[in-house]
């Protein structure tokens, strides 16, 4: 019996992986959860087959886009995760398609 490798970003989900993104020109190395990114490349129609496509990322740290993936399993994660900065929501939303000003131009 062989070890089964997975051929696309949807088996990393089932595969309980997480996707790790190396920067290739200061080694800064991010990893998300499999699922985000590809419901990521499903929204942006890139391709989801291996190898993972690392033209949409950009490094934070030195702003390169050279980079490599690689699989990495959720057993790797630290514990407890570090907290994510909740998102910026709206205060209002409002939508204006009928010629009228939008509120403060006058």
């Amino acid at each position: 019996m062989g070890i089964r490798r997975p051929k696309s970003l949807d088996e990393y989900v089932r595969f309980e992986a997480d996707v790790g993104i190396r920067c290739l020109k200061c080694g800064r190395v991010a990893v998300y959860e499999a699922s985000a990114i590809c419901a990521y490349f499903r929204a942006k129609g890139i391709r989801r087959t291996l190898p993972i496509e690392t033209k949409p990322f950009r490094c934070s740290s030195c702003g390169s886009r050279k980079a490599e993936a690689f699989a990495t399993h959720r057993s790797n994660r630290p514990d407890p995760l570090p907290a994510r900065p909740p998102l910026p929501q709206p205060i209002y939303v409002f939508y204006s398609f009928d010629g009228k000003p939008w509120p403060g131009d006058g």
